[in-house]
């Protein structure tokens, strides 16, 4: 499984305005759907609550397919999850970290866990939807429609269906 710095990697995109930050947040975690769809892989994905509320209503957890979103209570880093994470595992297989934070890289590959860069994994993720893309000769977004959840996520916030 993928144990995902969530900003991290978002940050890593050099493209993400503060202001457009919940937007930035969904579009992050529907191509890391994408990406363990069309590679079978599973992700975690990890957002301090500092960086701003949780989306979608204030939900702390919630499912889209092979990505679980998690966001942190407050006084809990992103750092201090994914850390507490890999302690409670002595499965050095579990999981792969993503994140270009040296002090958590450093940690988990001390744990011996496997770590991948941010910038690596998005240019992997990219590649991959690519590659998928060019299978059908649809844009990448457009790939295999909506990622698994994704409906029933609009439906609940048009106001369509209830939790």
């Amino acid at each position: 499984m993928l144990l995902i710095d969530g900003y991290n990697l978002l940050f890593a995109q050099k493209k993400v305005e503060r202001r457009r930050l919940p937007e930035a947040r969904e579009a992050l975690v529907l191509r890391i759907a994408r990406y363990c769809e069309s590679c079978g892989q599973q992700a975690r994905v990890i957002f301090d609550f500092t960086q701003g509320p949780p989306a979608f209503g204030g939900e702390a957890r919630r499912r889209l397919g092979a990505v679980e979103i998690r966001y942190t209570p407050k006084g809990v880093t992103a750092d201090d999850e994914i850390l507490g994470t890999l302690a409670g595992t002595k499965d050095r297989t579990a999981y792969t970290v993503v994140t270009s934070d040296r002090g958590i890289a450093d940690e988990a590959r001390r744990r011996q866990f496997e770590v991948v860069d941010s910038d690596r994994m998005l240019a992997e993720m990219e590649r991959i939807l690519r590659e998928a893309a060019g299978k059908t000769g649809e844009a990448p977004e457009k790939l295999r429609g909506l990622a698994p959840g994704e409906v029933d996520h609009w439906m609940r916030e048009f106001g369509l269906r209830d939790e």
